[in-house]
């Protein structure tokens, strides 16, 4: 979400001076307007990649220890894994406390370590329980200390977090987690730092984000190349996931094995301690994956494959940076609609009343859509967009540099496209990104539909995409079982104008 866009959902009154005190002058008798536009010609101070890694670093180092915990796992373990960037403030808070108890359950359970050779490690265990002995607390300049030293040792900030937890100290003192309190109060502080914004949805909903501009300096800051979900399904992939080639690029790396480990072993050690571009590339040119290796995963996976290696390597990490978890959550109220989904399309009011689907006839056009993000999000592996404010598409996709736009047309005659152009050509010149297309789901499409669509094309240079349900839900089933599944469906397949057209589909499954 685009820095102008959160500024213009930001309601309250207090976020909105938390956030201008970050790069603005005294804004306490400004309006909330005045201050909107004093956002908006200071964005590239909000943006800039050295006052954003001050700011982090900063923070990491407060005098506070609930602010330096705090900041590390809601920016670096919560917001950089979310789609894009951005939680329901609940959700922000519920996973930060899911973080702290996974690390307490952990320390727990697991040898701290991995099974990899750690140059005394006793030793910063020592360092930190030294720290601790006196007035049971970490002073600003002993964090500084223990930083040096964990990064000296190439000790992750995980296995610092394990640590602590077996010493009884993490996230607080006694293993107790932080408060939803205590994160409030550490997001107010980041606001204030221009390191976090918060916007309302259309639903009411307060949402903490971190605006597109920023996130390439907040990575930058937390040494995160890509989300941990993508980063896992790319090191499954074939060329990489051989025990032998995992154990060289970790040696390579730096990382020494203290004993033989499993595949799996192997892979969580590369994900906590490589990028992504060693274990694509190597620590030196000679290293990782040779040109041809790359090319053909690119052509595997529908990217460009032409190119340098580095150009290669950024189209993979891109690719499977955008990959999300699939919910194994079978009470999903979704579900059902998903299975009747051309019914919702043919607004089949007696059929949908009769097996519970719908209590209201307005209910038809809310699930219909429901649905269909449902269907992106479960069965084509996409993270439908959270779109605010009013006059949106029904959906939206990243692609790339580029969003696909999807709305809903439920009729129970043959849908007419030309009738809807003023509505869809409102979508497309709304739109901060360029839209690679607007693809219009219905039951059916009048036969002019077709040519119609084209010649819009021409006309706006605008894509019109007509499928209708039953075509989605076959595409959608299929790539679920195909052997492809884990991968997110080539979206581009769905972007040509006219009616779609299963024959770009026969070498895809």
């Amino acid at each position: 979400m685009k820095f102008k866009s959160v500024v213009g959902n930001i309601t309250k009154t207090n976020d909105l001076k938390r956030i201008a005190k970050a790069r603005l002058v005294d804004v306490t008798r400004l309006d909330d307007d005045d201050i909107r536009k004093l956002l908006l010609k200071a964005a590239h101070n909000y943006s800039n990649v050295e006052l954003i890694q001050a700011a982090i670093s900063e923070a990491i180092l407060h005098r506070s220890r609930d602010h330096r915990t705090i900041t590390s796992i809601l920016l670096g373990e919560v917001l950089l894994q979310a789609p894009e960037y951005s939680l329901p403030q609940k959700d922000t808070e519920e996973k930060v406390l899911e973080w702290e108890q996974q690390v307490i359950d952990e320390s727990n359970e697991k040898e701290i370590g991995g099974g990899r050779k750690i140059h005394n490690f006793d030793f910063f265990k020592f360092v930190l329980e030294a720290a601790w002995e006196e007035n049971n607390e970490i002073s600003q300049d002993e964090k500084k200390l223990i930083e040096r030293i964990r990064k000296k040792l190439k000790i992750t900030e995980r296995e610092y977090r394990l640590v602590e937890a077996d010493l009884g100290k993490f996230p607080k003192l006694g293993n107790e987690l932080h408060t939803r309190q205590d994160i409030n109060i550490v997001r107010n502080y980041l606001q204030e730092s221009g390191l976090l914004l918060t916007y309302r949805e259309s639903d009411g909903s307060d949402h903490d984000v971190i605006p597109e501009e920023m996130v390439q300096g907040v990575k930058d800051a937390f040494g995160v190349s890509m989300r941990r979900y993508g980063y896992k399904q790319l090191i499954k992939y074939k060329s990489v996931k051989k025990k032998q080639y995992l154990e060289e690029t970790l040696q390579k790396g730096g990382v020494v094995l203290a004993r033989s480990l499993t595949v799996e072993e192997l892979q969580e050690l590369c994900i906590q301690h490589l990028t992504p571009e060693v274990v694509l590339g190597g620590v030196t040119p000679r290293d990782g994956l040779d040109s041809n290796a790359l090319e053909n995963w690119c052509k595997e996976i529908g990217q460009q494959s032409s190119g340098t290696k580095t150009e290669r390597m950024s189209r993979i990490i891109e690719h499977y940076d955008m990959l999300f978890e699939k919910s194994t959550d079978q009470d999903d109220p979704r579900k059902p609609w998903f299975d009747f989904y051309e019914e919702f399309a043919g607004r089949n009011y007696h059929f949908l009343r009769a097996q519970h689907l719908i209590e209201k006839d307005q209910d038809i056009d809310k699930r219909f859509e429901k649905a269909t993000d449902y269907l992106f999000e479960y069965y084509l592996r996409h993270n439908p967009l959270n779109l605010p404010g009013n006059e949106q598409p029904d959906g939206a996709l990243s692609l790339g540099d580029e969003v696909l736009f999807w709305d809903n047309k439920s009729k129970e005659t043959q849908v007419a496209v030309k009738e809807h152009f003023a509505q869809f050509e409102r979508y497309f010149n709304k739109s901060e990104k360029r839209v690679s297309a607007l693809v219009v789901i219905s039951p059916s499409f009048t036969p002019e539909s077709d040519a119609d669509a084209r010649a819009h094309e021409i006309q706006t240079g605008n894509s019109l995409s007509l499928i209708t349900a039953k075509e989605l839900k076959d595409i959608a089933i299929s790539w679920s079982v195909s052997k492809r599944s884990q991968d997110a469906f080539p979206i581009k397949y769905l972007t040509a104008a006219g009616r779609f057209n299963t024959q770009f589909l026969k070498d895809l499954f």
